[in-house]
């Protein structure tokens, strides 16, 4: 969802050029909509903050007339020092994920003069932004654009063949309940397996974005063994945006949960329902 703006600016024209963190190679990132190049700031800590910053100063040099949007806190450091001097109507902000100040201070202290730097933030969520002006000391209330794919993006499909593996010795009445995200306590894993107790036998729970083998995989199988679970739990793996809307789009029931651990994840407005509602 972090490529998202970038995506729909691009389908409506624009000339984007996207630079973020990551170790993969550089290069064009596809949608069904449009596609941009990609320019990944490779590294790990401080480096890679400082090789954010080169990257932008280059960008500032190239490309004089450009719009530079800022996705999330974790770029803030960097965007702060490779946007300084440039006019406010330059830049905008845009977040998804506004957590606790408390959570992560420094973040915090960078994305709020990010935030003051900008002529435009975006938050997706309304009490979100109202929290976002009042902490940051922002003249006007952040602009509300909910996380959520484009009208344009087509509709994912069921795959009966996926379903049929995904239900594999679940019975003929077998249901999937789709997990938004991996066994972890920030998406209640614990919770999840509690509550698949409660149901028949023929409903199964699929976790996606991590390993289907290895540790992480041999703790889910083991926590769900240790409630009766034995068998009806799937782990799918890292997938493809366009495979993982067809293993929700197969399964049954969609299900997100975020920990009532503070006034960022209490004011939730996830995309992956989006999805789900498709």
């Amino acid at each position: 969802h972090h490529f998202m703006a970038a995506f729909w600016l691009a389908s409506k024209g624009f000339d984007v050029r996207c630079i973020c963190h990551g170790d993969t190679a550089s290069g064009m990132l596809q949608s069904p909509i449009a596609m941009v190049p990609v320019l990944r700031s490779t590294g790990t800590g401080m480096m890679s903050h400082l090789k954010l910053v080169l990257t932008l100063w280059r960008a500032r040099a190239r490309f004089h007339d450009a719009i530079f949007l800022i996705e999330g806190s974790p770029s803030a450091p960097a965007a702060i020092l490779g946007l300084a001097g440039i006019p406010h109507s330059k830049i905008i902000y845009q977040t998804q994920d506004y957590l606790d100040p408390s959570r992560y201070p420094w973040r915090a202290r960078c994305e709020g003069l990010l935030a003051r730097m900008a002529h435009l933030v975006i938050s997706n969520e309304p009490e979100r932004a109202m929290r976002i002006a009042a902490n940051y000391g922002l003249q006007k209330t952040p602009m509300v654009i909910r996380t959520a794919l484009p009208a344009t993006w087509p509709a994912p499909m069921p795959d009966e063949k996926l379903r049929r593996e995904l239900t594999a010795g679940s019975g003929d009445n077998a249901k999937l309940v789709f997990a938004g995200g991996a066994f972890s306590p920030v998406r209640c894993g614990a919770a999840l397996l509690d509550a698949m107790r409660l149901l028949p036998p023929h409903y199964s729970l699929i976790f996606s974005g991590m390993a289907d083998t290895g540790p992480a995989a041999m703790t889910v199988h083991s926590e769900a063994d240790r409630r009766g679970l034995a068998g009806r739990v799937r782990i799918v793996g890292h997938l493809p945006f366009d495979r993982l809307m067809q293993v929700m789009a197969s399964s049954d029931i969609g299900i997100l949960l975020y920990p009532d651990d503070g006034f960022g994840n209490y004011h939730q407005a996830p995309g992956r329902f989006t999805e789900y509602l498709l």
